[in-house]
């Protein structure tokens, strides 16, 4: 049945990543991501075409942070408690700190920096 949804399932090897693209993944989300760094991102993409990678684990929401991560060939870089939460932020706070970060990756990927 599909539901439209996209799955991403959770890999740190290569074996693991290889696995998860054989069984239809597009996208593989590398956890935890601080275990490499960036240099394991850029050393996985050559490996694995086709596959897309989503950094996650310990990525801090600031540019000069993020930058590495999507110099590497990372598509996407996850973050969740750098965000804040609902609870000690507010969920509209939350929200508004997501959307930003969607303009840091844009300009990050066509090389340049985020408007302030």
């Amino acid at each position: 049945m599909d539901t439209g949804l996209l799955a991403v399932p959770g890999a740190l090897t290569p074996s693991e990543c290889f696995a998860a693209q054989s069984g239809g993944a597009r996208y593989v989300k590398i956890f935890s991501a601080r275990i490499g760094g960036p240099e394991y991102i850029r050393d996985l993409v050559p490996v694995l075409p086709g596959l897309q990678f989503v950094a996650s684990g310990g990525i801090s929401t600031d540019e000069a942070a993020l930058r590495p991560w999507f110099h590497a060939g990372a598509a996407l870089v996850a973050v969740g408690r750098e965000l804040g939460t609902a609870g000690t932020v507010g969920t509209a706070e939350v929200t508004r700190r997501a959307v930003g970060l969607g303009g840091v990756r844009d300009a990050l990927r066509a090389g340049g920096s985020p408007a302030r």
